[in-house]
């Protein structure tokens, strides 16, 4: 048996497939083979074995020998996902690979990320944070990417900023204002989303990254994968104001105008999706690009001292900026870096334009 580093791959294609295992020896063995078995786990007690992945979600790993006769521990890292287990239907449960998908096959519920909590909890600590860099990537193991980020990793940490004027107008003790509007690159909330749905994208192959948009995300992708030498579609309805064209064109995206709104838009990206096996961030990469917004969360309460307000208005466009800063509220306290308290989260949108208000009021 060759002592240098061994791969693993556990694949399984889809959660309505048959399931599938495959392994593979190093590059000079490539006829070893492992059967998992109690009696050949004994004959290779001196490795260190990956055996986490859920059952439909695609692990690859490598193994080390250990040295340690006396406990001979497990030790579990996965190279590929890092703290990621898996993408999970929010509706039914089902679990996929960690890929390009957004979508369940079954009842077309979304996908979300599911992390290892155990694992997590062991290096993301107040300590930990406090030592790294003031980005949004202090948080990183509760963000979905494998590795190091490799765009936008001098975005967040933006400023919050205390309104006490504001606060004795509308007869409340205290308020806070988290003021988005200095993020880096492009002045917006989007470059956190973009960020990590870019990050994810480079992990996964992609060379061409795309978007559909009304403005703010179209320019935050086109600025970010000029940054990352990655080339950039952007599809926006075709009577969009024109300084908004200008701020993406000046990156040297390719922008795309189409006739019919941003629905008829965004659908058309669905279908180029899979048509050119693009990195869409708002399609299928959203499982990716919607944990980006959990780090304003994440900024908030530690910026608070460690603690999550009593009361946080977040303004909704299509609701997911309220929905991950709840999550990241939950994660905190699940993690044990904030007490848990009882709080509140209410979604704001403008009287002009305020469909999700409208319809539940």
């Amino acid at each position: 048996m060759p002592r240098q580093p061994v791969e693993l791959a556990v694949r399984c294609p889809g959660a309505n497939s048959g399931s599938e295992s495959r392994q593979r020896g190093s590059d000079n063995d490539e006829k070893s083979r492992f059967a998992f078995s109690p009696s050949s786990l004994r004959r290779y007690e001196k490795w260190a074995f990956l055996l986490l992945a859920p059952a439909r979600c695609l692990v690859r790993v490598r193994f080390r020998t250990i040295s340690n006769a006396k406990t001979r521990k497990i030790w579990i890292m996965s190279e590929k996902n890092g703290f990621m287990k898996a993408l999970k239907c929010r509706e039914c449960g089902r679990e996929y690979p960690l890929t390009a998908t957004h979508v369940c096959e079954f009842d077309f519920g979304p996908l979300e990320v599911a992390y290892d909590y155990e694992r997590i909890q062991r290096t993301l600590t107040r300590e930990s944070i406090l030592s790294r860099p003031k980005s949004m990537w202090r948080y990183r193991e509760l963000l979905p990417v494998a590795g190091e980020p490799t765009v936008g990793c001098q975005v967040g940490y933006t400023p919050l900023v205390k309104a006490d004027r504001l606060a004795k107008r509308l007869g409340i003790r205290e308020l806070w204002i988290k003021n988005d509007a200095v993020n880096y690159p492009t002045l917006s909330f989007k470059d956190r989303v973009v960020s990590v749905a870019l990050s994810r994208s480079v992990e996964l192959g992609f060379k061409t990254v795309a978007c559909a948009s009304t403005g703010n995300l179209a320019n935050s992708v086109a600025a970010n994968a000029a940054a990352a030498g990655l080339d950039a579609y952007v599809f926006i309805p075709s009577d969009l104001e024109q300084g908004k064209v200008v701020n993406s064109l000046v990156y040297g995206a390719n922008v795309v105008g189409i006739k019919g709104h941003y629905d008829e838009v965004n659908r058309l990206c669905a279908e180029i999706a899979g048509k050119y096996g693009w990195a869409f961030v708002n399609v299928n990469m959203r499982p990716y690009y919607a944990e980006g917004s959990k780090s304003m969360g994440f900024e908030i309460q530690e910026q608070l001292d460690w603690q999550v307000p009593d009361h946080t208005v977040v303004c909704m466009a299509s609701g997911s900026l309220l929905t991950k800063i709840h999550k990241s509220y939950q994660e905190f306290t699940k993690l044990g870096i904030v007490p848990d308290k009882k709080w509140h989260i209410h979604g704001a949108q403008a009287t002009g334009c305020s469909p999700i208000t409208t319809s539940i009021g």
